[in-house]
């Protein structure tokens, strides 16, 4: 005859079928292995991105620099241009990604005066992101037009 299972012999086998089986031994690997890897790619994209965007806005500001700039009259009429650029740039972009303050531009010119017809102007933007440690520098050459 067979001794009835008493209660502490079915748990002891309950708890050996579990310690046995493969059930959520996935859910603890992804845990264990996955997440420590995918933490740190997830931070440097998120870096990439900043930082990609950064750059791109220095290009384009550059290149809208230098377009008004060439498209001004005269010399007092083209900074004061270049002035309004950066100011709408500044309230638009710069709250939104951590830039303080204004860029620093320089202006380069081909010819003296400046915007002597046919001449080019050579405009470079430095942008400073300082909470993340990211500069970026763009230049873009304008020529001056002949049908002005």
């Amino acid at each position: 005859m067979k001794n009835p299972p008493t209660q502490l012999g079915v748990l002891r086998k309950r708890i050996w079928c579990f310690i046995k089986s493969d059930e959520g031994s996935a859910t603890v690997e992804f845990i264990l292995l996955a997440l420590p890897l995918f933490v740190p790619i997830a931070i440097f994209l998120v870096s990439v991105d900043s930082g990609s965007t950064i750059n791109f806005e220095t290009r384009n500001l550059s290149r809208q620099i230098a377009r008004a700039y060439v498209s001004g009259t005269d010399q007092v009429n083209a900074e004061a241009r270049v002035s309004a650029v950066l100011s709408v740039f500044h309230d638009q972009f710069g709250p939104l990604n951590g830039v303080d303050l204004i860029p620093t531009i320089e202006i380069t010119c081909s010819d003296n005066p400046c915007l002597s017809t046919g001449g080019s102007v050579e405009i470079t933007v430095i942008m400073e992101q300082p909470t993340k440690g990211i500069v970026a520098r763009s230049s873009t050459v304008e020529s001056v037009d002949r049908w002005r």
